[in-house]
């Protein structure tokens, strides 16, 4: 399940792409005089998928093939039951088919969050993160054609050896066979690193345990060594093919927690990015802070790194502070100078790149967008787009410079002071029942409100036989309280109906109205992946 919430703020308000507020620059640049023109390729509707996560991938047909988490169209509308997520083929002229739908009985998977790898056999190959045999989610392969085949049920059988719930895709490693990792379960209950065949023949190779840095939910990367890197919570991993794994690196506090998959560039070292920083590593181990990430700059929650064909490295964040509530697109030189940013809301392809970018034969760079954004036509959409940077282009002129020093290379990563805004503390459980309320604003939106904070809500949709498995009790007149610590969910029913849900417990909401002037008023924001932890949902006092 994921509810997504994006920022929302006096300084910048984005109503699918038209702007209330105070606007704000769209280019920061430093030593690049020719900002990237971003234009929209296609725009998602519902019925074509919605909410992409994922990198595309350039087959050697030369289209783009990707996924989408939610909706998608079973030939019903999914009125029945809900669609989790679509595969979808988009030609470079903007041509665009969906090959296949996750739908009831979820026996094929749901919620890709993941992209595809091209197999050696031509087939396209990837992951869900939910669904399957036993809602665990599965590894599957494509054709270009929409061929759809499972290969394999994560956790099956029981107690889940193999792990469960696979957010990143594979890797396909100079063996012929497919790598890959899933977050959670496994023999050390965090999950682990798996081979798959072509053909479906899988074996587990390594298993996660709080030494080895714990759960994590990016994937592997196969090095020039033969070796697999990766990143946990508080670790650089290698795991080897025959399942030997080991630390390469234990971060820093001051270095943030990391947030992307590695990549290893042209001059053999491996680049990956935290929340604060971008990050160089040696397959030896030796760390060295390429660039201090600028959340005034670039924005936070930043994706994988993309070296281009000219050695430079292009990335996006997915938000949000109060000026990049959409996120942005950034590229930086070999020295670790920010070249320039593009702000995600001052352009026509939608809010929180939250996917890697990638390079396309024609030298061009594509990536897609989570929510909103406008089709090639001009006209809004609800649910992200596919929109490409041409970086011989231009797009008006840019704002003063925001210049970023590198840190110098040192055999032990030295010191550096904490950011300008530090990470949120850790919220002990309330100890009174929390408190919020779902509202409607005016153009139709929803949002969660929290004290003077706000959240777009994107709510899940929920079949009805697994409402039927809910105790529902009375309804919440406009507020949602939380009597116990734990994670609730908003969800929509098929008819419609908005519920709260925390456990086995639900009760549907009447959501307050709430005009665009009150709306303005609302301070900052975040963004979320999957549950509403009870401690966002602190003591707020109603209208």
């Amino acid at each position: 399940m994921c509810i997504r919430l994006i920022a929302r703020s006096l300084a910048s308000l984005v109503l699918c792409g038209v702007y209330v507020g105070t606007l704000v620059p769209v280019m920061v640049a430093f030593g690049h005089t020719s900002p990237p023109a971003i234009t929209v390729l296609h725009g998602f509707t519902g019925k074509d998928g919605s909410g992409p996560v994922a990198p595309l991938v350039q087959a050697t047909d030369g289209n783009f093939y990707g996924t989408t988490q939610i909706e998608g169209d079973d030939g019903a509308e999914c009125a029945t039951h809900a669609c989790y997520g679509t595969v979808f083929k988009l030609t470079p002229q903007g041509d665009f088919a969906v090959l296949h739908t996750f739908s009831w009985p979820y026996a094929d998977g749901t919620k890709p969050l993941s992209g595809l790898v091209v197999g050696p056999d031509g087939y396209l190959y990837g992951t869900t993160s939910e669904g399957g045999a036993t809602g665990y989610g599965i590894v599957y392969r494509i054709s270009t054609a929409g061929r759809f085949q499972k290969l394999h049920d994560f956790c099956s059988p029981a107690p889940c050896k193999d792990g469960e719930s696979p957010h990143a895709g594979l890797a396909l490693g100079r063996d012929g066979n497919f790598y890959g990792r899933t977050s959670w379960a496994g023999a050390g209950g965090t999950g682990t690193v798996f081979r798959i065949s072509p053909s479906g023949d899988f074996a587990t190779i390594f298993a996660f345990n709080t030494a080895t840095g714990g759960a994590g939910f990016g994937g592997v990367v196969e090095a020039s060594d033969g070796n697999f890197y990766g990143s946990n919570a508080t670790t650089v991993f290698r795991v080897t093919p025959a399942g030997q794994g080991s630390v390469v690196h234990r971060f820093d506090p001051n270095d943030g927690v990391p947030t992307a998959d590695l990549v290893q560039a042209a001059d053999g070292n491996l680049y990956g990015l935290t929340s604060l920083v971008v990050y160089k590593l040696s397959l030896g181990g030796k760390y060295q802070r390429f660039h201090l990430l600028s959340p005034a700059a670039q924005g936070v929650a930043p994706n994988t790194l993309l070296q281009t064909k000219d050695a430079r490295f292009w990335g996006s964040t997915g938000g949000t502070s109060a000026a990049l509530a959409g996120g942005a697109v950034f590229s930086i030189d070999l020295d670790g100078t920010l070249l320039q940013s593009t702000f995600m809301s001052e352009t026509p392809a939608g809010l929180g790149p939250n996917a890697p970018l990638i390079q396309a034969r024609d030298g061009k760079i594509y990536g897609t967008t989570f929510g909103y954004g406008h089709a090639p036509d001009g006209q809004p959409v609800c649910c992200g787009t596919v929109f490409v940077v041409d970086p011989s282009g231009t797009a008006g002129g840019a704002s003063p410079p925001v210049q970023t020093t590198p840190q110098p290379e040192q055999h032990a990563p030295p010191v550096i002071a904490p950011p300008e805004q530090p990470a949120p503390p850790v919220v002990a459980p309330p100890v009174q029942p929390a408190l919020a309320r779902v509202v409607q604003a005016t153009d139709g939106l929803w949002f969660l409100v929290e004290e003077s904070n706000a959240w777009i809500l994107m709510p899940d949709p929920i079949s009805d036989e697994d409402l039927a498995s809910i105790t529902l009790g009375d309804a919440l007149h406009g507020e949602l309280t939380v009597a116990q610590p734990g994670p609730a969910r908003v969800i929509r029913s098929s008819d419609g109906t908005l519920y709260v849900v925390q456990g086995r417990h639900g009760s549907a909401i009447e959501p307050d109205q709430i005009s665009d002037a009150d709306l303005a008023l609302l301070g900052r924001s975040g963004e979320l992946d999957g549950a509403i932890p009870a401690e966002v949902l602190r003591t707020a006092a109603p209208e």
